[in-house]
């Protein structure tokens, strides 16, 4: 997973210009429930928002237990997860939490 993180990153550097000089996130692969659990969504809510994936705490990425890195569903949603955690470090919206 460190090696499409890696890449991922990589490909951001281009059109964004940002320092890419950064700790890996944190990954959190977890079921669904306990996304929302921990985005703070109760479990009511949980399905209607159809949750994947969310940016945290400044260095973890939730992802839903069924992800798989060889999809490009997911590794799209992973992305966007990651241009957060580069915004984040980069210091744009420090004070925002972004979610997908």
């Amino acid at each position: 997973m460190d090696a499409l993180i890696l890449s991922l990153m990589a490909w951001l550097h281009f059109p964004t210009g940002h320092d890419m000089e950064v700790e890996l996130p944190t990954l959190a692969i977890t079921e669904v429930g306990n996304l929302c659990v921990n985005y703070g969504v109760q479990a009511a809510n949980c399905e209607v928002m159809q949750l994947k994936n969310f940016y945290h705490q400044r260095s973890t990425i939730y992802l839903h237990g069924r992800f798989q890195h060889a999809n490009l569903t997911e590794q799209s949603r992973l992305l966007d997860e990651l241009v957060h955690y580069i915004q984040w470090h980069n210091a744009e919206n420090v004070d925002s939490s972004w979610d997908s």
